[in-house]
């Protein structure tokens, strides 16, 4: 498990170093490097690429080494490093970047779990983003009170025995509650009991030990950010929904939703901007100039 801060994951960027062999021999003028953070539009990507590694589209053999200068967030398969698709990449990056805060957590937490390839992390980042409302995937933020003091201070594991402890208790509440009360004062005082002797049980429960062991029987996922009662993830994700085409539609959609967003918080006219679907339309009729 990779072991990042919260924020590291929140605020990360996908910067990537490429080398590029023209050939398949030891001759180091044969190869060539660039540097670029990502994401960036289809016509900045194109524009590095032979300018920075002399990229011509119909150059079959030519082969992109992968590396990333700030690490590797993700568990990705040797191959997809190997073997880089920087475009895929590129359409993984706009996804990403329109990710909230739990979905970046969500998605970390499935490579956690399993290696994927480049691809099927694109379909889990894009499923996970557009299912947020209906069929939720079942990744959630510690909620148990006094969070906010705990998270930098405890173990993952301590952080989900205090997440388990809150449930149970809860669920012990809800089920010695009586069905009728005279006022309010009444329900308060049965809850105010209830917690009391809940909590004389709790003392003596090691609930960091017990979250130790639902993971170890992978009942439960838990990291430093959040959880999943349930942690097999392919009952809500399929890895092949997209194909690359339908990737890169959905992408280039989401990575134009966030240029006219800016756009609009920097008082720009989002009309006077070319969309990604825009510029390929008319490079494919020969009438766009790239600046």
């Amino acid at each position: 498990m990779n072991k990042w801060t919260n924020k590291e994951i929140e605020n990360y960027k996908i910067v990537v170093s490429l080398d590029t062999y023209k050939n398949h021999n030891a001759n180091t003028s044969d190869i060539l490097r660039g540097i670029i953070q990502l994401p960036v539009s289809n016509e900045k990507l194109d524009a590095f690429l032979k300018e920075n590694l002399k990229y011509e589209p119909n150059y079959n053999d030519e082969v992109f080494a992968l590396d990333y200068p700030n690490r590797d967030l993700f568990n990705l398969y040797d191959d997809t490093k190997a073997n880089c698709d920087i475009r895929l990449l590129n359409d993984f990056a706009k996804i990403w970047d329109k990710c909230t805060e739990t979905e970046k957590h969500a998605l970390v937490a499935v490579t956690n779990i399993d290696n994927l390839h480049l691809d099927e992390l694109c379909n889990t980042a894009l499923q996970i983003h557009e299912n947020q409302y209906e069929n939720p995937f079942p990744y959630q933020k510690y909620d148990f009170d006094d969070v906010d003091y705990c998270e930098d201070q405890m173990k993952s594991n301590e952080l989900y025995g205090c997440q388990l402890k809150q449930q149970y208790e809860e669920e012990y509440i809800y089920s010695h509650m009586s069905n009728y009360y005279t006022s309010e004062e009444q329900q308060n005082d049965d809850i105010k009991q209830l917690k009391y002797r809940f909590g004389r049980v709790a003392r003596y429960t090691k609930w960091s030990e017990m979250a130790e062991d639902m993971e170890i029987n992978r009942e439960v996922y838990f990291d430093q950010y959040g959880y999943m009662d349930d942690p097999n993830y392919l009952d809500y994700i399929d890895l092949q929904k997209y194909d690359r085409n339908e990737i890169h539609e959905k992408a280039n959609a989401l990575y134009d939703k966030a240029v006219k967003e800016k756009a609009v918080h920097m008082n720009i006219d989002p009309k006077s901007l070319k969309t990604s679907k825009t510029k390929e339309m008319q490079k494919e009729k020969g009438i766009d100039k790239e600046n």
